[in-house]
């Protein structure tokens, strides 16, 4: 009878401490609000610290200072602990990182240790993944999406080094980057891409427009937090200086580096809200915007010499406010862009702009399609009304039962997400920020993206 409890005893034994060392997913969203969650100094002399009132929203972030060390990085576990897994690749394939860097670091380069899964123990390295050409010293908040595919799909994450490296000299003490959020998602969002376009709400006062350069002998550049679309200040060209004589450019000089490299034949499409004061002429205006790209340092451009750009002519005369569309394709690949946009010239015409015309645009957006999938209409969920738009207080969505709704702003970042959207789906939009969303509903397999307007 002894022998038998014994057994039991055991066999209840090896049960619990299967269970105790079964792995465990950690958190996928890092959002810092209330403290490190548990991220700390991987190695080198830099200084991991919780900063309760930093981030974008100021509700929290993640700081290193990197002084004396250009490699100094945060970690997420330590390997080997059996009860612990920081991603699950089954899972996740890509981690979004959104941070403000005031290093001259220029790379992020992850490392760590996985392990099969179901296995135990530290796991092995895997190989490090490197996103190059990331914005260094820059004064705004920018989202990075990593693919971590090189991560055996079937391995668990035990351990996860991210270091934003190097630079030539070691940052002064104060020099940090600042994580904001990191996020493990398993797909991209939509193809949206304003960092094409440094600020492209106007509304960042530390990012302001000094990126912008080009000649201002005729016309005048500022923010102007009196005319805006939405948020708190718009661009405003005035042309208070001479009557205008030439097309009048705004020149970013901020490369935004592709994470992937656009294919050729990928179709660009950026959206612009513009507003026009004139003093001599109620007669429309045109809008001409360029993207200047290249592949690594080689310029990519039409068969006829120029980059690619379209333009667009106005349709009000009351001096509202109106949203253009420039689309155009990509003439080849290309993994870097410059954003360019003006107001054109036509001598003799009311087209042209006058002595003291204002023009003002805001809320600025790109998305590129890639010609692979343009085409494919299976994937499309039909069928959906959403309404009203622009909205302020409730967004009406008629769809599927059971489908899965997630509401992206401009930048890629996910705002909300509700995986049980009812046929008749209501979302309150009263406490959203006013801006430009991008809304995708998902449903058997296929799949409706609109864009939404919270006032």
């Amino acid at each position: 009878m002894e022998k038998k409890y014994f057994k039991i005893l055991l066999m209840v034994v090896v049960l619990f401490t299967t269970i105790t060392i079964s792995a465990q997913q950690g958190p996928t969203l890092y959002n810092f609000t209330a403290d490190a969650q548990n991220w700390l100094k991987g190695y080198g002399n830099g200084t991991v610290a919780h900063d309760p009132s930093g981030g974008a929203a100021g509700d929290g972030a993640l700081t290193i200072d990197r002084a004396a060390n250009n490699n100094a990085n945060i970690r997420r576990g330590q390997g080997g602990d059996d009860a612990f897994i920081v991603i699950d690749r089954a899972v996740y394939n890509y981690i979004k990182i959104t941070y403000k860097n005031e290093t001259a670091g220029n790379s992020f380069r992850l490392a760590g240790l996985s392990r099969a899964a179901g296995t135990t123990g530290a796991g092995a390295s895997f190989a490090n993944i490197t996103v190059a050409n990331i914005v260094p010293l820059s004064g705004n908040y920018v989202s990075t999406y990593v693919d971590i595919s090189t991560i055996p799909a079937g391995h668990e994450v035990t351990r996860l080094d991210i270091l934003l490296r190097a630079n030539a000299a070691d940052d002064p003490t104060g020099s940090k980057v600042i994580y904001d959020e990191i996020e493990f998602i398993e797909t991209l969002p939509p193809a949206t891409n304003s960092e094409f376009i440094k600020n492209p709400s106007f509304d960042d006062v530390v990012g302001g427009i000094s990126h912008i350069t080009g000649s201002t002998i005729e016309f005048s550049r500022s923010l102007d937090a009196s005319v805006i679309k939405d948020g708190s200040s718009s661009f405003k060209m005035a042309f208070d200086k001479v009557q205008p004589t030439k097309i009048n450019w705004n020149f970013t000089n901020y490369t935004h580096s592709q994470t992937a490299t656009v294919v050729e034949n990928s179709t660009i499409e950026v959206k612009m809200w513009v507003k026009t004061n004139r003093t001599g002429a109620t007669a429309p205006f045109r809008i001409v915007q360029r993207t200047k790209m290249l592949l690594d340092a080689a310029d990519v451009r039409n068969a006829d010499g120029d980059f690619p750009s379209d333009m667009q002519t106005s349709t009000n005369t009351s001096g509202d406010w109106e949203e253009l569309t420039f689309t155009y394709t990509a003439p080849g690949d290309f993994n870097k862009a410059l954003f360019w946009f003006g107001v054109d010239f036509e001598a003799g015409t009311d087209i042209n702009m006058n002595l003291n015309d204002v023009v003002w645009f805001d809320q600025m957006s790109v998305t590129i399609t890639d010609p692979s999938t343009a085409s494919v209409n299976t994937n499309v969920l039909e069928g959906v009304s959403v309404y009203p738009n622009p909205v302020s207080e409730s967004l009406n969505i008629n769809t599927l039962e059971g489908g899965k709704i997630t509401l992206y702003n401009i930048l890629g970042a996910k705002i909300l997400s509700e995986t049980t959207a009812k046929k008749n789906h209501t979302i309150n939009t009263s406490v959203i920020e006013s801006g430009i969303y991008l809304l995708n509903v998902v449903s058997d397999g296929k799949s409706f993206t609109q864009k939404i307007i919270v006032k």
